[in-house]
């Protein structure tokens, strides 16, 4: 029986990120969780820059909601169209963000010759959404930077993640890398919501040197001795066990913790059809987030709708009370998505669109039938680690990075599934 549905997942494998073209994931319509649509309207773009357009409004959509949910200071006041333009000889810069006309300015040749560029236009549009009646040079763009680093997509040639430690620099030389970097060793070491917090005081208006003492009961001054002398280390799967990863992520606080109830229903994709659902049954009270597939030799992704990352570690308790399988799925975009499977039969595999990363496997780690699996998924950069119910499954390198959503997933080889998901966690850096 294994070694028949082997040879059957192979062959879905091949079509499954063409079922539907997603048609039932909605994550590229620009719509946060306070109900707005938001459009990206581009301007002075000659035939030249189709290819920087159409990159520029798939990252508009993948980040623009969770920017202004996170950083605006009232989301429901937030701009719902944010104006793209063109110019001639933009003065010192690749873009500028004018935030109270809702305008980027991109130079015209910089865009011309670096039609896809992943992170600048977040960087951007978090200046849109932070609306800071001050201007503290090197905080305000070491807390776009990142942003950008958590919620932008990524390439390996344009390369901005809290991991590159860049010498003989400070937040004030280099606000952009290291003046990031070091909120990253803050919110790691110091205050898990320090960024958060800083980013409510210059929009208040109320910043000063002095707040990072208010926060953390340590100056400016002591917090950055601190950081250089400790090797301005920040989190990172590098040089780590797969079990010391483990330990590490789940020793810290996630950025995201959700029961899957009826208040986190803005949150998570509600579709319903003849064949499959994804959503919260018996009027929200059933304490699950369930996604269910009757259509055989079919799986159904089931999108989050605020949250997307590029790197991070992304846990949900999961029961498969009927059927075949599910899993967890991360970065996903129209293109591409990693998809961590597993089974009834205590089998699992890893795919990112039609790549096999991790070939079907069968773990005793795995629980059988409807009982409940804890499956973790941590993903930095190329590198993806699986676990289930804290024990170790198996590694991949990926050739595809990026940001893209994430999401739970209900798969059919030939029986009705409906999958129960508790108890999401995700960590991100």
């Amino acid at each position: 029986m294994k070694r028949s549905l082997k040879a059957l997942f192979m062959l879905i494998a091949l079509a499954v990120s063409l079922i539907s073209s997603w048609v039932q994931n909605p994550v590229f319509a620009a719509t946060g969780d306070i109900g707005k649509d938001y459009h990206l309207e581009i301007q002075n773009a000659d035939p030249g820059l189709s290819e920087y357009s159409r990159n520029a409004q798939e990252e508009f959509a993948l980040v623009y909601p969770q920017l202004v949910t996170r950083w605006s200071a009232h989301p429901e006041a937030a701009p719902s169209t944010v104006i793209l333009r063109f110019v001639n000889h933009l003065e010192n810069a690749a873009a500028a963000a004018l935030w109270q006309q809702h305008l980027i300015e991109v130079d015209l040749d910089y865009a011309h010759a670096n039609p896809y560029d992943p992170g600048v236009l977040t960087h951007e549009l978090t200046h849109i959404v932070q609306g800071y009646p001050m201007y503290e040079p090197w905080l305000t763009e070491a807390i776009a930077n990142y942003s950008s680093q958590l919620y932008g997509p990524r390439r390996e040639d344009v390369y901005r993640s809290a991991a590159s430690y860049i010498p003989n620099t400070t937040y004030l030389t280099n606000p952009y890398d290291t003046g990031s970097r070091f909120l990253f060793w803050l919110a790691q070491n110091k205050r898990h919501d320090i960024v958060d917090q800083l980013n409510r005081i210059l929009q208040a208006g109320n910043y000063t040197p002095d707040s990072f003492a208010q926060l953390t009961g340590k100056t400016l001054d002591q917090l950055w001795a601190e950081y250089q002398v400790g090797g301005a280390r920040t989190f990172t799967l590098q040089d780590k066990t797969p079990q010391q990863i483990y330990q590490s992520i789940t020793a810290t606080t996630p950025d995201l913790v959700t029961p899957m109830t009826i208040t986190d229903s803005a949150a998570w994709e509600i579709t319903q059809d003849k064949s499959s659902s994804c959503g919260f049954q018996n009027g929200f009270q059933s304490g699950f987030y369930i996604a269910s597939i009757a259509t055989t030799n079919t799986f159904l992704p089931c999108a989050g709708l605020q949250t997307a990352g590029h790197n991070f570690a992304y846990q949900a308790d999961m029961t498969i009370t009927q059927g075949d399988g599910g899993g967890l799925i991360g970065r996903e975009s129209s293109t591409s998505g990693l998809r961590f499977r597993v089974g009834y039969d205590g089998t699992f595999d890893l795919t990112n669109g039609q790549t096999t990363l991790v070939p079907w496997t069968t773990s005793p780690a795995i629980k059988g039938g409807k009982q409940v699996n804890t499956l973790l998924m941590a993903v930095e950069d190329r590198e993806i680690y699986l676990y289930v119910n804290g024990q170790y499954l198996g590694h991949a390198s990926d050739s595809l990075t990026g940001g893209g959503y994430f999401g739970l997933m209900a798969v059919n080889f030939g029986h009705v599934t409906s999958v129960n998901y508790q108890n999401v966690k995700i960590w991100q850096w």
